[in-house]
């Protein structure tokens, strides 16, 4: 399993010594093409602090009518997903009573959900506000905690003033899944309608490197279902990583109903590097203090098609 692993981690490491150490791109990017077709695939490898390795490739296709009108579809492949970082020897054993203690689940080469989007982005040249509307298709695997088995939507506006030397950032929105909302990927999805907010500062290093701070808060409205992507799910059956009631609910729990349990807020940090209209890459720290969950990912962004001018 690690040998398997091994290989697009050394190959990420290589890439990012060769250039410069940098960070995943902001989601909701403010650089469209004016017209036509283009193409973004990123190559990610991320790493938390619960559910170890994963490697995903994220392709979108997109057709901007203009600068202010654009349309999207994408889907992320994930080559691999909690992957431990040693193949250490895990036995699945019974406890008492009802609650089984299982192995953590871990695998290669599945979909995730299929998304369509609509942007809607003023071309003005110091507020730049972008409105994203995205839907998903329940492609991906239930049973791996991939996707809820329901169809997501999430209404973002993005907010960005250019003042030069620093440009504060705002975003506010609604959804329905937490796998929807521009952040470093959660080793969990959750169903059930919840307000996104984030506030931050992005500051320009140069001409080819910006880092991007901010803090977020996830509010969860009304009932919510969480699916862990860390245990396999039968029928009917109760998890338990053994890790005790102090443990995420994720760690505790291949499914859960309840309120008020998905809630996640802290900060995150991103040191993005453009090298070139074609290629950037990235690297992301976020910090869950709600949910005890620290997350890396560094990734490398092609464009294919018509590309952005600088």
């Amino acid at each position: 399993m690690l040998k398997r692993h091994f290989v697009p981690v050394l190959v990420l490491l290589m890439a990012a010594s060769a250039c410069i150490a940098q960070s995943t791109p902001s989601p909701v990017t403010v650089r469209f093409p004016d017209r036509g077709f283009s193409s973004y695939t990123t190559l990610s490898q991320s790493y938390d602090s619960s559910a170890n390795w994963t490697s995903i490739v994220d392709s979108t296709v997109a057709y901007n009518f203009n600068r202010v009108f654009g349309i999207s579809l994408g889907a992320p492949f994930y080559l691999a997903y909690n992957q431990p970082l040693f193949n250490n020897s895990t036995t699945t054993t019974q406890t008492g009573g009802p609650t089984t203690q299982f192995t953590p689940n871990s695998g290669y080469n599945a979909i995730g959900d299929m998304r369509f989007g609509l942007r809607f982005a003023t071309p003005t040249p110091v507020i730049k506000y972008v409105v994203t509307v995205t839907g998903t298709a329940p492609t991906g695997d239930t049973s791996l905690g991939l996707s809820t088995g329901r169809a997501t939507a999430d209404f973002n506006n993005h907010v960005e003033f250019d003042f030069g030397h620093f440009s504060p950032l705002l975003d506010l929105g609604i959804a329905n899944s937490n796998a929807l909302i521009t952040m470093v990927k959660r080793p969990y999805t959750t169903l059930g309608v919840l307000s996104h907010y984030k506030a931050g500062l992005g500051l320009p290093l140069g001409k080819r490197l910006s880092l991007e701070l901010a803090g977020y808060e996830n509010l969860p409205l009304g009932l919510q279902k969480l699916y862990s992507q860390e245990f396999n799910r039968g029928p009917g059956s109760v998890s338990s990583s053994g890790k005790g009631k102090s443990a995420p609910i994720y760690e505790q729990v291949a499914a859960a109903i309840g309120k008020g349990f998905t809630e996640d807020n802290g900060f995150t940090t991103g040191l993005n590097a453009d090298l070139g209209r074609r290629m950037d890459m990235g690297f992301t720290y976020d910090r869950s203090a709600r949910q005890k969950l620290d997350s890396f990912s560094f990734c490398i962004g092609i464009r294919i098609g018509r590309v952005p001018a600088h």
